[in-house]
């Protein structure tokens, strides 16, 4: 398993689609949007954001792509965080918030198996 690899289809399958069903995926990370019509534009930057930070880890080279992968490392940890406080103050029912954060959490982890695959 490439862990690069990985991430980046991961992020572009997800990024995918949520820009393109932000219903659907957002059902699937268990949000509501017929009673929190919100979850179609937050989806829809989520998905777009998961494309670039997919796109970058594609074209970044040299140099650029440890500083890329270590973006997509913070991105996904400040994921995870978000979740966490999203569950404590109440506003994410407690199984959203752990698929959402484990999503994170496992996407970092992945990233920086990329970076230790690497030697960066």
């Amino acid at each position: 398993m490439n862990p690069a690899r990985t991430l980046i289809a991961a992020r572009t399958a997800l990024g995918t689609g949520a820009l393109l069903a932000p219903r659907q995926t957002g059902r699937v990370f268990l949000l509501h949007p017929e009673s929190n019509p919100e979850v179609v534009f937050v989806g829809r930057m989520w998905g777009a954001r998961n494309l670039a930070l997919a796109a970058g880890l594609r074209g970044a080279r040299g140099p650029q792509l440890r500083a890329t992968r270590q973006v997509n490392v913070a991105v996904d940890v400040a994921d995870a965080v978000a979740a966490w406080l999203a569950w404590r103050e109440g506003s994410l029912p407690a199984s959203a918030a752990l698929l959402a954060g484990g999503t994170a959490v496992a996407a970092t982890a992945l990233g920086l198996a990329s970076l230790v695959a690497d030697g960066s």
